[in-house]
Order: structure tokens, then C-alpha cells, then sequence
């Protein structure tokens, strides 16, 4: 549309060249043509009679008028087509200018379709961004759940490693009560048996006060038998001593045996106190070292400013058995440097806790001092 613009545009302008040429030829001719005219009879007057002069004159007089009015109506032909050719053009310089409008109306809607084109192509990248943190964020909660399961398969060994270290120390605490019953029942049956000397001991001296006796009557009924009570005498003290040597070596065998008894109980005594103490030991140290990880995970989740070093914060926290915090206290200091661990635990949600009942026993309530460093 633009080049057959042109062409029109260029042959209307050489058309209008042509016709101005030709006009400004035309009126340079007829003025040559008019100057020389009088020239001519001029230079004949003086051989021509005054009639011939005036009829030349006249003639000269109507051509001049009749070129004047041929001048007038090729003027007024010149300047309709003048007039024509500057409609032609106005309605040309129109033509042009409405074709540039609808060149610059397309140009607009060119760039308002590459804006709509770069506009959609955006939202593409946008959409394809989106769709691509999508799968990161996928891909990271999957590897979040791995993670969770991970730790929660550790968590169900320690557990289970627990239960088994538990069963075994109710084990050894079974057996050990077995044998303090073991040595009650010896120490009962070693009573009996004293009781029994004792009662044994009673019935000899009483036998021996009736031995007594029978040989005082003895002597009074027959003398005749004092050798025969003599001998009889002297055997019940042989027996006498006897029996009180085994009397005595019994009850040295049976303080031996309590005594025995007694050092073995002690024994176990002391072992299980120093069995006790190690546990003791060990669940303080296993209550510090998670104290220590909870400090370091609320550490990593707390956000701290120049204003808040040098301050802290007394807070106290409760925790489940799986480590989820169930609550959080106000805190006593600084309240920025409060309000900040509280939102550091918050964030923290779960902290590290110990699968031993013993140590998660202390570990449930705690409460911490927190300072940034």
C-alpha cells in the first residue's frame, strides 16, 4: 500500500511539473510575441497608407485583445487546473496523512500486540518460575519427609535400645531383690537355729539341775553308790562339757555364717549404690548434654540485633516426649531479648530430647538462660 503510495504521490507531482513547465513556456512565448508586434509596423509606416496603418493597428488591437483574452482564459484554465491540482493534492497530502495514521494506528497495535506477546511470554517465565519453585518445594518436602523418617526410625531404635537397656537393669534389679530374699531366708533359718541352741541350752541345764538333784537324793538313799554316782557324775560332766564345746563351736559356726551373711549383704549393698550412682551420673550427663543441643537449636533459630548483646532472658519451656514444645514461659530480663528467644523457640517447634525416661523425667521442665553471644 506504501509503494503504490508512492508511485501516485511521484507521477502527480511530475504531471504538475509538467503542466507548470509548459505554462510558464507559454506566457514567456506570447510576451516575446507580444513586444515584437509593434515593432513590425513601426519599421513599415512610413510605406503603408493610414488606413492600411489603422486597419493594421485595429488588427493588431483585436489580435492583442484576442491574445488577451486567450491569456485571460488559459489564466483562468491555469488556475482551475492550479486549483484542481492543489485539491489533487490536498486530498493526496490527506490520502498520505491518513495512510500515515493508519501506519502509526498499526504501528500501535504492532507494539501493543509484541507487548501483549511479551506480556504473555512473561507470564510463561512466571508460570514456569512458579512451576519450578513448585517442584523445589516439593522436592524439598520430600526430602524433608525422608529426613522426619529417618529420625523417627532413630528415634524408634533408641527407644527400643532403651527398653532393652531397661528390661536388663529390671533384670539385675530382680535378681539382686531374688538374693536379698535368698539372704533374709538364711538369716530367718540362722535365727531358728539360735533359737533352737538356745532352747537346747535351757533343756541342758535343766537336765543338769535334775542330775543334780537325783544325786543328792542319791547320796542320802545309798551310800552304797557313790562310786556308781561318782562315775556317772563324771560322765554327765565329760557329756556337759561336750555338749557346751559343740554348744559353742555351733553358735562360732553360726556367728560366722551371720557374719558372712551380713558382709555379703553389704556387699550387694554397696554395689547396687555405686550401680545407682553411675545411673545417676549418667542421666546428669545425658541431661546436660541435651540441655546443651537445645540451647544450639534455639541458637540457630534466633534472630539477634546489636541493641539485645550484653542482656538476657530467664525463660522456661515444656517439652513432649518427642521433643514437641507444649509451652513457653514469659520469661524474666530483658523483654526484647524474651520476646525474641520465645520467638526463636516458637520456631524451633521440636527440640532435642532424650528417649531414657530417667533423663526425659528432667528434661520436660526446664528452664534456661538465654544471652545472645
Amino acid at each position: 500500500m506504501k509503494s503504490n503510495f508512492s508511485l501516485g504521490l511521484a507521477f502527480s507531482i511530475a504531471l504538475h511539473l509538467a503542466l507548470l513547465v509548459g505554462l510558464i513556456a507559454t506566457v514567456e512565448f506570447e510576451q516575446v510575441k507580444i513586444q515584437s508586434d509593434p515593432v513590425a509596423p513601426i519599421i513599415q509606416a512610413k510605406a503603408l497608407d493610414i488606413r492600411d496603418v489603422e486597419t493594421q493597428v485595429n488588427k493588431i488591437k483585436a489580435e492583442q485583445q484576442a491574445k488577451k483574452e486567450r491569456l485571460k482564459a488559459e489564466e483562468k484554465a491555469s488556475q482551475v487546473q492550479a486549483d484542481e491540482a492543489r485539491r489533487q493534492r490536498l486530498d493526496e497530502e490527506k490520502q498520505l496523512k491518513q495512510l500515515e495514521l493508519e501506519k502509526i494506528r498499526a504501528d500501535e497495535q504492532a507494539k501493543v500486540a509484541q507487548a501483549k506477546r511479551e506480556q504473555e511470554q512473561e507470564l510463561a517465565k512466571q508460570a514456569e518460575a512458579e512451576r519450578k519453585l513448585q517442584e523445589v518445594q516439593r522436592q524439598e518436602a520430600e526430602a524433608a519427609a525422608a529426613a522426619a523418617e529417618v529420625l523417627r526410625l532413630k528415634k524408634i531404635e533408641e527407644q527400643k535400645q532403651a527398653e532393652e537397656q531397661a528390661k536388663k537393669a529390671k533384670e539385675a534389679a530382680d535378681k539382686a531383690e531374688r538374693e536379698r530374699i535368698e539372704q533374709e531366708q538364711q538369716r530367718q533359718q540362722a535365727e531358728q537355729e539360735r533359737q533352737q541352741a538356745e532352747k537346747e541350752r535351757i533343756e541342758a541345764e535343766e537336765a543338769q539341775k535334775l542330775a543334780q538333784e537325783q544325786q543328792r537324793k542319791a547320796e542320802e538313799a545309798a551310800r552304797v553308790a557313790e562310786e556308781q554316782r561318782k562315775v556317772e557324775v563324771e560322765n554327765a560332766r565329760k557329756a556337759k562339757e561336750k555338749a557346751a564345746k559343740e554348744e559353742q563351736q555351733r553358735l562360732e559356726k553360726q556367728q560366722r555364717e551371720a557374719q558372712e551373711a551380713e558382709f555379703e549383704r553389704l556387699m550387694q549393698e554397696e554395689m547396687a549404690n555405686e550401680a545407682n550412682q553411675r545411673s545417676q551420673n549418667r542421666t546428669l550427663g545425658e541431661v546436660e548434654k541435651y540441655k546443651a543441643m537445645i540451647m544450639s537449636t534455639i541458637q540457630q533459630n534466633w534472630r539477634i540485633d546489636n541493641s539485645m548483646y550484653g542482656k538476657q532472658c530467664r525463660i522456661s519451656i515444656s517439652l513432649a516426649s518427642n521433643g514437641f514444645v507444649t509451652n513457653i514461659g514469659k520469661g524474666e530480663g530483658e523483654k526484647s531479648v524474651c520476646d525474641s528467644a520465645r520467638r526463636a523457640i516458637e520456631s524451633a517447634r521440636e527440640l532435642p530430647v532424650s528417649s531414657d525416661p530417667a533423663v526425659y523425667q528432667q528434661l520436660k521442665n526446664i528452664t534456661l538462660i538465654l544471652q545472645p553471644e
